[in-house]
């Protein structure tokens, strides 16, 4: 799915995923907000850069942190992105587009999951979107996905 924006900006993925770590989550929703959470990390990151997709557990959850090494974002612009009532919306290193609602509906989907989404940026030296998910403590595949 990202081959093509990856090989394009000559974009190395590097991914460090714990094994056999299951969340409790609607498949669909976060399988949307990862995806967007990639597509981000492409758009904001530089030529011939990497992007980095780890899975842990941590105090109590599973942690799916998507790193890249982009422009980063200023800390004042930090609380507009996951905000309904802001129009903040930046361009990509190549020029690339976007609405600005992306991340708000990431926002609500990891909300809806009984998760919470954050964001560390460093301007001009990148971020790492996190989103903090519980674990399948069920044997019931309804609900269930695997993050490998």
């Amino acid at each position: 799915m990202y081959a093509a924006a990856l090989a394009n900006k000559e974009i190395k993925l590097k991914l460090e995923l714990e094994n056999d770590l299951k969340i409790y989550a609607d498949k669909a929703m976060i399988n949307t907000v990862i995806r967007n959470l990639i597509s981000n990390a492409v758009k904001f990151s530089y030529r011939n850069s990497e992007i980095k997709i780890k899975t842990e557990k941590l105090n109590g959850t599973a942690v799916i942190s998507v790193y890249d090494a982009g422009v980063g974002i200023r800390q004042g612009d930090l609380a507009k992105l996951f905000s309904i009532n802001s129009d903040f919306s930046l361009k990509g290193t190549e020029n690339e587009g976007g609405t600005g609602l992306g991340l708000v509906l990431c926002s609500e989907f990891v909300r809806k999951n009984n998760g919470s989404i954050s964001v560390d940026s460093v301007y001009g030296k990148g971020s790492i979107f996190s989103l903090a998910l519980p674990f399948d403590n069920t044997n019931s595949t309804e609900k269930s996905t695997s993050v490998n």
